[in-house]
């Protein structure tokens, strides 16, 4: 159990001070397992245990022990109720602490998103303008020599108003 704990502890500090990455992820996971088969073979030590103390308070066979074997029974069920809760215990610091990788990963995420979402709006514009320009059609200022600078001036003027506007909602 304090081999978890050290371990877990790791994971967790390292949470703290770094970004997430695969192996930190796949640590977690093992030591989940980990947990998941200490605690069931605790329960089950716990099972054993018990039955024997109650086949030796003779409510159903009548074995006895020794008085200094019954105090060793005793003692070992406690101290195995003391590992079982400590397990429990260990065991949800683990599920929050996945929890809350999964809650760093989903913002990361969310926030590439985000960024990739405005790129890909703020890139398209040049791409209109432009295609407007491009047509067989009568266009104003088309014929002029300065007409590319107008058409830059127009996707400067729109990409800045579609920034503000993204700025002004904080979706930047």
């Amino acid at each position: 159990m304090s081999e978890i704990n050290r371990d877990r502890n790791k994971i967790q500090e390292h949470i703290k001070h770094s970004r997430s990455s695969k192996n930190q992820i796949l640590e977690l996971a093992g030591l989940e397992d980990l947990i998941t088969y200490i605690s069931t073979a605790i329960n089950g030590n716990f099972n054993v245990v018990k039955q024997i103390e109650i086949i030796s308070s003779g409510k159903i066979q009548n074995i006895s022990l020794s008085k200094k074997s019954k105090e060793h029974l005793h003692d070992s069920i406690v101290e195995i109720e003391q590992i079982r809760d400590q397990a429990s215990l260990s065991s949800d610091i683990i599920d929050r602490i996945s929890n809350t990788y999964n809650n760093i990963l989903n913002n990361q995420t969310n926030t590439t998103m985000k960024i990739l979402t405005v790129y890909t709006i703020v890139l398209s514009i040049p791409t209109i303008v432009s295609g407007f320009y491009g047509m067989n059609m009568k266009l104003p200022v088309a014929d002029k020599w300065w007409s590319w600078f107008f058409s830059l001036a127009i996707t400067a003027i729109m990409i800045l108003m579609i920034l503000w506007d993204l700025h002004r909602r904080n979706s930047l």
